[in-house]
This record gives C-alpha cells, structure tokens and sequence, in this order.
C-alpha cells in the first residue's frame, strides 16, 4: 500500500490557490502593519518636537523670573539692613537655579536633543567665577575652597562652555556636600599634553567600596530615606556622566571612607563647528557680570 496520498489535478489547484491567497492576505498585513508603524513614528517625533518647545519655553518662563530674583536679592544684601534675609533668598534661589539646570539638561539628554557649541573658553577665569559662585555654600559649613593652577592666566580651550561648566558645578558641589565641617576642598588645574585636568579633593566621608559602582547612576543617592544628611535628587553626577561623553572627557576618582575623595577630570580640545570663531569668557557666558555670573 503506498504511503503517498494520491490527488487529482482539481485538488492540486485548489491547494495551491488557498495557499496563494492565504500568502497573499499575510503580504496585506504586512503593508498595513508597516503603515501603522509610520504613523507611530511620525506621532513620536512630533510628541519629541512637542516636548523640546515645552522645555525651551518653560526654560525661560523659570530661569528669566530666577536671574532678576538672585540679582536683586544680591543688590539687596549688599546695602540693606535686611541683609541676612537677602542672602538667604539668593541661596535659595541659586540652588534652586542650578538644580533646574541639571533636570533640563537630563530631560533633553533623554529625548536626545542636546548638542554642541564649541567656542575658546578661558579656562582659569572660569575656575576662578567657578570658586567664587560657590563659596557662600562653602562657608555656611567653614568651609575653604582653594585653587591651584599651574597654567598662565589668559589660557583659552576649545569646548562647549555651558556643558564644561555644568560638569564643573556638578563636581564641585558634590565635594563640598560630603565635606566634613571646618574642612578645605581644592581644586587644581592643569595641562597634559594637550587635555585640560581639573581635579577637585575633599577631606569629607569617602565613598565605600559597595557604593562606588552607585554614584554615576541616574537618580541613585548613596543614602536614602526621609533622614539623610546630604540633600540632592540624585542627577548631578549622573548628568556629569553624560555630558562629558559629548564633550568627549573622562572623570576618575580615588576615596577611601572618612579620608576623603578625589575627582579627575580630563577634556580634550574639540574642532571648532561650521568654521565658528567664537570666544566665550566667563563673563560673557553667564548671566550677571563679576562674582555673580552663573551658569
């Protein structure tokens, strides 16, 4: 008895043509499940294109109202009696200041919208308005700030200044957090080959061992819960880590736990963008001349 089953030439025809529209209904699927997918796109950029507006906008709408409320609080606490209220409103207003930068600038890491802008930046007068803007911080825990620089005044270096002084902040700030009181935090600047090093060493808590894979991570804090003793929300150094892969640098650091930390920063000089021949200085980056510039 043969195994194989025999079918007439009718049958043949018949099978091949439900396959033929069995395939050809699979083919209009496909087409209609490629359009659905363009259609998705096209809504997802244009939420993205949405999204980026909001941020401009709603950017303005809270660092224009900021800037007047630190400098007139400023003003103030220079030539009113009033002066320890005026100061406690320009604190204030200056950490709220520079946390919102940092939120703006992980929101637009995020949809991918954060570019480049690369002028010659002078560096040592950028260390030296970094130092400076932070230093009422500083003191509120008496703490000292120092800056040591092995490079000529006048030191120009091709990067993009806002992300360059971000990082900077960021770092910055984080030393003095986990300073110990009555403790100095240094800065050093200096030229390898043609990379700029910053590095910034407290005398403060250390990093463990277990929490050092943490600190880079988005929204991770070393402590948590309702009783921390070191306020933040956990983006500065992750934002760090991110724009120094745009600008191209590295950070490194050594702690030992109650020793203290050091941060190394390395930036090498980026090409110049469309043949652009700009010079940005500290002064004219920011948004208040002098000691009162910030970022």
């Amino acid at each position: 008895m043969s195994l194989l089953k025999t079918i007439s030439t009718e049958e043949l025809i018949q099978e091949l043509t439900i396959r033929s529209v069995k395939e050809s209904g699979s083919h209009v699927d496909q087409i209609a499940l490629l359009k659905e997918l363009v259609s998705v796109n096209e809504k997802l950029v244009e939420v993205e294109q949405v999204k980026s507006a909001f941020l401009s906008n709603i950017r303005n709408e809270i660092v224009n109202p900021l800037t007047s409320i630190m400098g007139l609080s400023k003003s103030i606490s220079l030539h009113s009696s009033q002066k320890k209220k005026a100061q406690l409103v320009f604190q204030e207003a200056f950490l709220l200041d520079f946390q919102l930068k940092n939120i703006f600038v992980a929101a637009e890491l995020e949809s991918g919208n954060l570019g480049l802008s690369i002028s010659e930046i002078d560096i040592p007068q950028l260390l030296e308005q970094l130092k400076s803007r932070f230093e009422h911080l500083a003191e509120k825990r008496n703490i000292v700030i120092e800056l040591e620089s092995s490079v000529p005044q006048g030191l120009f270096f091709l990067s993009d200044v806002e992300k360059l002084g971000l990082i900077l902040s960021n770092v910055l700030a984080n030393a003095i957090k986990f300073s110990l009181d009555d403790s100095i935090v240094e800065m050093k600047l200096s030229m390898e080959a043609d990379k700029l090093i910053i590095t910034f060493h407290d005398y403060g808590v250390g990093i463990s061992k277990e929490d050092e894979e943490k600190i880079f991570n988005r929204f991770s804090q070393i402590e948590t819960g309702t009783q921390k003793s070191h306020l933040g929300h956990g983006l500065g150094l992750a934002v760090t880590s991110s724009l120094l892969e745009i600008v191209q640098g590295e950070i490194t650091f050594v702690s030992s736990e109650n020793l203290g930390t050091v941060f190394t920063l390395k930036f090498p000089q980026l090409e110049r963008q469309n043949n652009d021949k700009s010079i940005s200085t500290a002064e004219n980056e920011f948004l208040f001349d002098g000691d009162d510039t910030l970022f």
